[in-house]
């Protein structure tokens, strides 16, 4: 499960992740997702357009990501998942707790509000 940085700034963190997030995934993720997202305490844009799968570890590292920036008055924003991907949030309801975006038109709109 590789993650790419797409743009670090003083009010954003962007990165892009690929393929399938399992536990194993999440086991070799933690200490670089932690560095960028959790850390920084910034708005955070997570691109799933890559991801085929997410497991139930994988729903929790965002999960956590997400009640640790929140202390912060931060946002987690899922951007682009997969119907596959973003089915398994809709059917979690996750999709109530999320921000799920399609579009980095409707990231900025949103982070503008």
């Amino acid at each position: 499960m590789p993650m790419t940085v797409v743009q670090l700034t003083d009010t954003l963190s962007h990165v892009a992740l690929d393929g399938q997030l399992t536990m194993m995934g999440v086991d070799r993720l933690t200490g670089q997702f932690h560095e960028n997202i959790i850390n920084r305490r910034v708005n955070a844009i997570i691109d799933l357009s890559k991801m085929s799968f997410i497991a139930s570890a994988g729903i929790g590292m965002l999960l956590d990501a997400r009640k640790q920036l929140q202390r912060d008055g931060m946002q987690v924003i899922l951007l682009a998942p997969q119907p596959a991907v973003e089915q398994t949030f809709v059917t979690a309801r996750l999709d109530k707790v999320f921000a799920i975006l399609h579009s980095m038109d409707e990231v900025e709109d949103f982070l503008s509000k």
